[in-house]
């Protein structure tokens, strides 16, 4: 796994720069989640979405990574912290 480092600036602009990359993450994973409920609920099956989804340009890793634990309680946590 590729390791990526960037200078961000002064003292707490790396922090603030985790915030602003969590709410864009947090923002798309409630949308993932919205899309599969809504799929469900008209009778359309998660992996069907799941798979239609991948195929589309607005697809992402995250689709891939947390689309097929979003109904269930797994979950694997895909960052490492360096100190």
């Amino acid at each position: 796994m590729e390791i990526l480092c960037w200078y961000t600036g002064e003292v707490g602009s790396a922090t603030s720069m985790k915030l602003v990359v969590n709410m864009l993450f947090g923002t798309m994973l409630a949308g993932l989640a919205e899309t599969l409920a809504l799929g469900e609920k008209v009778g359309l099956q998660q992996e069907q979405i799941l798979e239609i989804l991948s195929l589309l340009p607005i697809s992402s890793k995250l689709n891939l990574a947390k689309g097929d634990g979003l109904f269930t309680s797994f979950s694997i946590s895909r960052f490492t912290i360096i100190n």
